[in-house]
């Protein structure tokens, strides 16, 4: 299988202005990514989320909260079967395959130092996949 995929990682010239992004997760996943198990975060189509931002999990009900954060490492833009084979952790694999089931052209965000707070924080207006803060 060959990969055609985009990809943009750290230091690249490329690599636009971080920012800060608020990204809703569902718990299991926000917990597989805090403790290391989850490498990349998935979404279903081309994100424009420059490589070293800082994307702020917002965990779905029954949570609701912000409750970390992860810097974005490398951003990986494909064919979605060619992105899920990425991830190294069966589980999360599972996962990215029924997500991603019918979508095109798909993105991996590539985690770098995941970080759960100490505190939770509240979000009014909760984004519905991601959102840009800045």
């Amino acid at each position: 299988m060959e990969m055609t995929a985009m990809r943009q990682s750290f230091g690249g010239a490329d690599r636009g202005t971080p920012r800060r992004v608020a990204m809703s997760v569902r718990p299991e996943l926000a917990e597989a990514i805090y403790n290391g198990i989850k490498c990349f975060e998935f979404r279903r189509c081309h994100v424009r989320i420059p490589v070293g931002s800082t994307v702020l999990l917002y965990e779905v009900r029954p949570v609701a909260r912000l409750t970390g954060q992860f810097t974005v490492a490398e951003v990986i833009v494909g064919r979605a079967g060619d992105l899920i084979v990425l991830e190294p952790n069966s589980m999360a694999q599972e996962f990215a395959a029924a997500y991603l089931e019918g979508a095109v052209r798909a993105s991996a965000l590539r985690i770098e130092s995941p970080v759960r707070w100490a505190a939770s924080v509240r979000m009014a207006n909760p984004p519905q996949s991601y959102r840009f803060l800045d």
